[in-house]
């Protein structure tokens, strides 16, 4: 609001002897008090006021939203910075949906320091505030500010991208940007570097007592090392070898290794027979070697499976106990 001031003439000064009527150089001493009483209550007020319709605004205005939706509030002309009149327009959205702030046709606004494309408009998301600068002819500058403290999810960051995410996979930087990958696409061992400082704990399978006829699956994949009870005659123990489209985790030709560690229980058990659903073994009596029939003895399957794209191969031996 723009408050004139008029010049109250007194007259003559005191004692002048030259005969002016006081006051005679015109003027009323309440002509502006309205737009100095309006422009106090202003400042008063701060100029906050809550409209929650679609508007054009006016600079100096501070609005809150905070209901309805599909608002659109439209800045006035842009013009450059001024000294004498406000510059600035503030929108806060406490609503829950956002709102739109639209320049006039043919301006820009250039938003948090980048612009956008001409008579574009900006999105003021819910709980944050727009602070609007009129800076230039035909551009206003926009800041969205959060109101409140924001709950953020890992890809709402501009250089993340997060293509379903699966338990334990991990976040690596793809040399564009940040996304979720598997240990085994991260190689975060080189694969060229097998050793490690101190023995790794290798897992253990139990497989429980097979009774008579039972079946001990071993998933070749997933059993590096397995034990085994024999309960009954003619027992099997099925090597179960993975079906792969090669390459995997970045290897063209793959190889699983693992030992089947076998107890007879209290009786005498024959028929211990081994089976594989790899498309061939390494030699015509699979497996290798003499399986465990004494009671209580022990002994040990070590097997070895390749996949080089063309065949996969499974080799089994017996190892005995004594």
């Amino acid at each position: 609001m723009t408050v004139s001031i008029t010049v109250i003439d007194v007259g003559s000064g005191p004692g002048a002897g030259d005969g002016d009527t006081a006051r005679d150089g015109g003027g009323f001493i309440n002509t502006n008090f309205a737009n100095v009483k309006s422009a106090t209550e202003a400042l008063q007020a701060s100029g906050w006021e809550k409209d929650n319709a679609s508007a054009t605004l006016v600079r100096g205005e501070k609005i809150i939203c905070d209901s309805g939706g599909s608002i659109v509030k439209t800045l006035p002309a842009a013009a450059a910075v001024t000294t004498t009149a406000y510059n600035d327009i503030q929108v806060l959205n406490v609503a829950g949906a956002s709102i739109t702030i639209t320049p006039q046709t043919g301006e820009t606004i250039t938003l948090n320091g980048t612009a956008l494309s001409m008579s574009a408009s900006a999105t003021l998301p819910a709980q944050h505030m727009a602070i609007c600068i009129s800076t230039a002819v035909n551009d206003w500058d926009v800041f969205l500010i959060p109101t409140q403290e924001l709950t953020l999810a890992l890809d709402d960051i501009s250089d993340v991208t997060e293509a379903s995410p699966a338990t334990d996979e991990l976040l690596a930087y793809t040399g564009a940007g940040w996304a979720n990958k598997t240990k085994e696409e991260l190689t975060i061992v080189d694969v060229d570097v097998p050793a490690f400082g101190a023995n790794p704990y290798v897992l253990l399978t139990d497989h429980g007592t097979v009774a008579a006829s039972g079946t001990a699956t071993i998933t070749c994949a997933d059993e590096p090392a397995s034990f085994v009870t024999i309960g009954g005659n003619n027992a099997i123990i099925a090597l179960s070898v993975p079906s792969l489209s090669l390459p995997e985790r970045g290897q063209a030709a793959v190889k699983l290794g693992g030992i089947v560690h076998v107890l007879i229980d209290g009786s005498t058990r024959t028929g211990l027979t081994v089976t594989t659903t790899a498309g061939t073994n390494m030699h015509g009596t699979f497996p290798k070697g003499t399986a465990p029939t004494t009671a209580n003895d022990r002994a040990s399957l070590v097997w070895y499976w390749i996949d080089n794209g063309t065949t996969d191969v499974m080799w089994a031996e017996w190892v005995a106990n004594s």
